[in-house]
């Protein structure tokens, strides 16, 4: 029998801080939805299929992707501290990602969920990676840190589907140049919410944001 420390030492562990933005999206009414006896497994099957072909889709793109059940999460690193590109792309495919996920549940017979939520922070996470080697080498990566937790807890602050961020630092990087890459942000007015573990100050600084439609100059 293998010793323990002769198994551990087959582990590599490498933890490297990095600034990341990260959202979470999940599936509203989902649970209530599978609980229904109408809904036969192919239907869900079908239902999920769709909703990771889309993660994969931004896997694929570049995105640090983990399915979770009805939802996701999706991060992007952000070099040299924020990167006012990477900031506002993220933030498009992120509508892109709910607008997908609205059509799909439009698109569901009644009894159907009720719509989907994505959830938005900026900060510095831990990226963590580990290795096992034995007869083949296995590598995987994973981030862990304060923001990645904000954003998992935000999807139970507000039920309304609009997309929303915590953290001011994502406006203050497009600041001004939020319009030019077709981004704008309004101030969401909430009640005070406390949560455990949670700064009050993120509570209080939502923004939803959406895409500005380009309705073209009407004097051009």
């Amino acid at each position: 029998m293998a010793k323990i420390g002769d198994i551990l030492s087959k582990h590599t562990i490498q933890a490297d801080r990095k600034r990341v933005i990260v959202a979470f999206g999940d599936v509203i009414g989902f649970a209530k939805w599978l609980r229904r006896a109408s809904n036969s497994p192919e239907e869900v099957k079908f239902f999920l299929t769709r909703l990771y072909k889309r993660l994969a889709h931004m896997k694929e793109q570049g995105f640090f992707m983990k399915a979770m059940a009805d939802g996701g999460m999706v991060l992007r690193e952000l070099p040299n501290g924020h990167n006012c590109n990477l900031v506002a792309d993220f933030l498009k495919e992120m509508i892109v990602w709910r607008q997908h996920m609205m059509e799909i549940i439009r698109e569901t017979e009644f009894p159907r969920p009720e719509g989907f939520r994505v959830r938005v922070t900026v900060g510095h996470a831990l990226k963590i990676g580990t290795s096992f080697c034995d007869r083949m080498c296995v590598f995987h990566n994973d981030y862990v840190g304060y923001p990645i937790n904000l954003a998992c807890r935000m999807l139970k602050v507000e039920s309304r589907t609009i997309p929303f961020m915590a953290h001011e630092s994502v406006v203050d990087v497009l600041e001004k140049k939020a319009r030019k890459k077709g981004i704008e942000f309004t101030k969401i007015r909430t009640k005070d919410r406390r949560m455990d573990g949670i700064d009050v100050e993120d509570m209080a600084n939502l923004w939803s944001f959406n895409v500005i439609e380009n309705k073209g100059d009407p004097h051009g």
